[in-house]
């Protein structure tokens, strides 16, 4: 008798439209979170403001570009479990960090090998290695 585990979806009830790609609704709600404005969640998407205009008509984001949402998705859940409120989370996105080469975490989220940077930031602020 075989038995199969599932395997648990990373998706975390983000909505999606395909396998890969985030909604423009979930992009609106995460710019919000983010306390981004249109043109910064453009750049950040690494788009003009055109582009991410035409995304809404669209309905759906790129593979890339909802993959670089989801880990500032993701980052913003896990600071939210060490800082007290969004309003410090926003803050802390956009302040330098040492550990980060005094970038910010929002400007190292551009790549995987960053987010991850991004996340050990957090769980050594969280375990007090700072």
């Amino acid at each position: 008798m075989s038995t199969t585990r599932a395997i648990p979806r990373p998706d975390r009830g983000l909505e999606r439209n395909a396998y890969t790609h985030l909604t423009y609704a979930v992009a609106e709600r995460i710019r919000d979170r983010a306390g981004l404005d249109t043109r910064g969640m453009a750049a950040f998407l690494g788009v003009s403001e055109k582009t991410y205009g035409r995304r809404f008509d669209e309905g759906v984001l790129k593979a890339a570009e909802s993959l670089k949402l989801e880990m500032l998705e993701r980052v913003m859940d896990t600071a939210c479990e060490v800082f007290p409120d969004q309003a410090t989370v926003r803050r802390w996105l956009h302040t330098p960090v040492v550990g980060l080469g005094n970038a910010t975490p929002f400007e190292t989220l551009t790549s995987i090998s960053g987010y991850e940077r991004v996340r050990n930031s957090l769980y050594q602020l969280a375990h007090g290695m700072f």
